[in-house]
């Protein structure tokens, strides 16, 4: 009766209601970040890309590949590399090119845009240094930019 009671007073009708309380429970015991972590990892991307900190970035790269999303540095190594001109990013940008398509065969390859912005990347660290891009670009000998399916 209370429940009747408390779902008109909400304007629930009543058949509406095992599916709203339900979904309330749902929602309720969803894994959400404690608040903590993500004021953290928001203080993080803020000194980022505020500051230019190296820190933090590593710290925020970290977290990205913890949680299983190591593609979502792009963005913050993107703004390091051209902002800040901090060479290891290029690497951390070519990687992340690379593994969106990788990982996600339904994209079909990667196609020769999104091919040469990685090689790019990957130049560009080389040419300043960074001894993974350098690797890397060895490894690969002569690359060709694949043609557009």
């Amino acid at each position: 009766m209370v429940i009747i009671v408390l779902g008109v007073v909400l304007g629930w009708s009543f058949h509406e209601l095992p599916f709203k309380i339900a979904c309330r429970l749902e929602y309720a015991f969803q894994k959400k970040p404690e608040p903590h972590i993500r004021i953290k990892d928001d203080i993080l991307k803020v000194d980022v890309l505020k500051d230019g900190n190296i820190e933090s970035y590593h710290k925020l790269k970290e977290k990205f590949c913890e949680d299983s999303l190591p593609h979502n540095i792009f963005y913050y190594a993107l703004y390091m590399s051209d902002k800040y001109g901090y060479n290891d990013a290029n690497y951390d940008a070519y990687r992340s090119i690379v593994d969106i398509y990788s990982n996600n065969p339904a994209l079909g390859g990667i196609d020769s845009l999104s091919y040469s912005l990685a090689i790019e990347f990957l130049k560009k660290g080389a040419s300043g240094g960074d001894i993974r891009a350098r690797r890397e670009l060895e490894r690969m000998g002569s690359f060709q930019i694949p043609q557009d399916h």
